[in-house]
């Protein structure tokens, strides 16, 4: 990201861009001397990361056009090429996503930089402020090397090209690490968050449990089962998040005590504090049909099982008329116009802790887990002891629970890599075919000389 970020208090993000020192703007060195100022900075890392532009849309939205359970024949444009696995370098939803990514990581690294240098602060809120810009810088790269490189496991130890990675507060043109060195960096980062974040519950705050919790998320998709099971586990047994036996409560203006870290709502209308704005509009059926609708066969998995709860919560069935098909209205985002995204939740730890179990030799814990999750949903439980249709009953739990959360390309993606590679299909598509990598923007591709394009083409 090869933008001048100008930071919500006119601070500029270069040491010294003119001789001249102009009127009425305080340089970055001015602008960060006290514990409000940091505090400021860090703020516009959250306000960032919940816009549309990233976890508050576009993040979740790319995920799932690139996926299987939307039918996206409505769209057009820039998501339309996102479903159709043809972006070019000139997509403004991944150019907005890589931009606003690097934005937060960009103010991060600020944060890390002066939080040294800032006097009077006591230790456990200087441990605190750290803790917090590893873990949101950690959770950045990964996201970005989920979307703009082929995924963990592509190639013989994963030498194939990441994304740079960014860890000071710089903006001059580097080149793209290696997905290990980008998955090595994310970690570090989370254990750093673990061992400065408290336990305690913040709303809308990461706190030790969620670092360990994103901890799970990462080495899940690596594959990394031991280390998967390890950290969802601890996060599901000893973290203070309750398993919201309602469902339906996943998705409001109010904390969910399932939310290991969610991205606050602060307001109607305020720009940056809007969460779940973009997402509303796509998927919310409450007056006419949504933009996005769920597959028939995503539909079918809904209502494969009798007294599944979520298929009159979560979906509302439209008969056919006249020329018009059947057509499946997500309805799970229909309970508020705003609401907090629930970034990381206790249902997907219990979900790895399940898979990652059963891959360890554990179906017993396995199918514990899994079964917590089926009793919320109506459904009896589960207690069939063949392995392969236990993975089959876990994954397609994990299906249903995470739709429209920008999970499912990147869980198929680790599962074509946990299955070999070879046949595996994404929507009738190989797993590892160009189309399903977005291309680097053309932002970046025209101010960085050092950036290699990912290669461009689609999937056909």
């Amino acid at each position: 990201m090869l933008k001048l970020f100008v930071l919500i208090f006119a601070m500029s993000s270069c040491d010294k861009l003119l001789d001249i020192k102009p009127d009425n703007v305080r340089v970055e060195g001015e602008a960060i001397r006290t514990e409000a100022d940091l505090q400021f900075l860090l703020n516009s890392v959250y306000d960032a990361l919940r816009s549309d532009y990233f976890m508050g849309g576009n993040d979740w939205v790319a995920a799932e056009l690139l996926a299987d359970n939307l039918n996206a024949n409505s769209v057009t444009g820039n998501l339309q090429a996102i479903y159709n696995r043809n972006t070019t370098i000139f997509n403004s939803v991944s150019r907005q996503l890589w931009d606003q990514a690097y934005t937060c990581i960009y103010r991060c690294n600020l944060v890390l930089k002066y939080v040294q240098t800032v006097n009077g602060l006591k230790p456990e809120v200087k441990a605190k402020i750290m803790g917090e810009a590893h873990f949101l810088r950690a959770f950045c790269h990964f996201e970005l090397v989920r979307f703009f490189a082929q995924p963990y496991g592509f190639s013989p130890g994963n030498g194939h090209l990441g994304i740079p990675i960014r860890i000071v507060p710089g903006i001059l043109p580097i080149a793209r690490n290696t997905v290990n060195d980008v998955y090595t960096q994310v970690i570090s980062d989370f254990n750093f968050a673990i061992l400065e974040l408290p336990s305690d519950y913040s709303s809308g705050r990461p706190n030790l449990w969620a670092a360990k919790a994103m901890l799970a998320r990462v080495y899940f998709q690596e594959n990394d089962f031991f280390f998967a099971l390890k950290y969802a586990k601890d996060a599901v047994e000893n973290s203070s998040a309750i398993f919201q036996p309602d469902f339906t409560k996943r998705f409001s203006n109010a904390t969910n005590t399932d939310n290991l870290f969610e991205l606050l709502s602060n307001g109607s209308g305020t720009t940056g504090q809007q969460s779940g704005a973009l997402l509303g509009s796509l998927y919310t059926s409450t007056i006419n049909k949504p933009t996005l609708t769920y597959t028939k066969d995503f539909y079918n998995e809904l209502k494969r099982d009798a007294g599944e709860k979520r298929l009159g919560d979560w979906s509302k069935l439209v008969p056919a008329n006249g020329s018009n098909p059947e057509d499946y209205y997500p309805t799970k985002l229909n309970y508020s116009v705003r609401f907090n995204i629930p970034v990381i939740q206790l249902v997907e730890m219990k979900l790895i802790y399940a898979e990652s179990a059963l891959e360890e030799g554990d179906p017993t814990t396995a199918k514990i887990q899994l079964n917590d999750v089926r009793l919320r949903a109506g459904l009896s439980k589960y207690t069939t002891s063949n392995t392969a249709l236990l993975f089959d009953e876990i994954r397609h739990q994990r299906r249903l629970e995470m739709v429209l959360e920008g999970n499912r390309v990147h869980d198929l993606k680790r599962q074509a890599i946990r299955a070999g590679g070879g046949a595996f299909l994404i929507r009738n598509a190989a797993w590892n075919c160009p189309g399903l990598v977005l291309a680097i923007p053309d932002d970046e591709m025209s101010a960085n000389a050092k950036m290699v394009q990912n290669i461009l083409g689609g999937c056909n």
